[in-house]
């Protein structure tokens, strides 16, 4: 995995990275890219806080989340995003909104619920 930022400060004693400026995490096996205005990881037990303009790309299989934040479990590859959620997928072409979302981003599982939830299906066209 690898973390870059204008602004990293590690914690070696409680192994925690913060991020109080614009930061980018990749996680090379799950081929995984988040960026956000403000991050926090902690390295036990893997799991990364990001706030404002989050952004999560699963390139395996070109899928998008927006959110205002996410909390990303990487042993476990589980998120939970929550404030303006916008998921888009590319097969099937999906696109969920809603403000709550769950799941794992590197296999399309992902749920949006918790009020008003808008979800697009748009069909390929057979030749």
């Amino acid at each position: 995995m690898r973390i870059t930022g204008n602004s990293l400060l590690w914690s070696l004693g409680d192994q925690i990275l913060t991020a109080d400026q614009p930061v980018t995490v990749f996680h090379q096996e799950q081929q995984v890219t988040l960026t956000a205005d403000q991050g926090k990881m902690e390295l036990t037990p893997k799991i990364a806080y990001l706030t404002g303009n989050v952004h999560a790309n699963g390139q395996r299989n070109q899928s998008r989340l927006t959110s205002n934040t996410l909390t990303w479990d990487i042993s476990t590859q589980n998120i939970v995003a929550e404030g303006n959620v916008i998921y888009d997928q590319v097969n099937p072409t999906v696109n969920l909104k809603g403000p709550r979302a769950v799941g794992k981003l590197q296999n399309q599982t992902i749920v949006v619920s918790g009020g008003r939830v808008v979800t697009e299906f748009i069909p390929q066209r057979v030749p």
